[in-house]
């Protein structure tokens, strides 16, 4: 979102038939999300400035328009868990055979390597083991977290510079 709202093309790949999850929240925290047109409000704020494939990236037919894509993009991002990018023939090794300028851009949450690599990260889990829970309330509360999706939001700035930097 920040980089389409930079001037960037983004298109977002969606899974077939499934689409981004994002698009059945209804509430949130309490909140309706619901637009007049059906759409919610998250997935609209989160994905302004995109444009959307649903691709069925198990088929040979879905990879190879990924290919065509990659061959003319400057930048590919991808936030599969460890391995699943490999399997998928979506990997840096695969992807600049068709473009050996590509940026290939990686979110993970707990990085390509050590013993959680493997595991999927959602916001509320890297709240809490940030610490970041303990620092919100008063002193006596319990841990609480933060209503708004920080630690995704976080990663994604911090991937932004990143993609930026390696543009420069």
């Amino acid at each position: 979102m920040m980089l389409a709202d930079l001037g960037a093309e983004v298109i977002k790949i969606e899974q077939r038939g499934i689409g981004d999850p994002g698009r059945g929240i209804k509430r949130g925290n309490g909140v309706e999300l619901t637009l007049p047109n059906g759409s919610n409000a998250y997935f609209e704020s989160n994905n302004r400035g995109k444009r959307s494939l649903a691709i069925d990236l198990k088929k040979h037919e879905g990879r190879e328009i990924i290919y065509k894509l990659a061959a003319k993009s400057d930048v590919f991002v991808q936030n599969f868990r460890k391995g699943v990018a490999a399997r998928l023939a979506l990997d840096y090794q695969t992807l600049t055979k068709f473009n050996p300028r590509l940026i290939y851009a990686n979110a993970s949450g707990y990085g390509p390597r050590g013993p959680e690599a493997n595991y999927p990260a959602l916001d509320y889990v890297m709240q809490a083991r940030s610490g970041l829970m303990y620092r919100i309330g008063e002193p006596d509360m319990p841990p609480s977290q933060v209503l708004a999706p920080v630690a995704d939001q976080a990663g994604a700035t911090m991937l932004a510079y990143a993609i930026l930097a390696a543009l420069i």
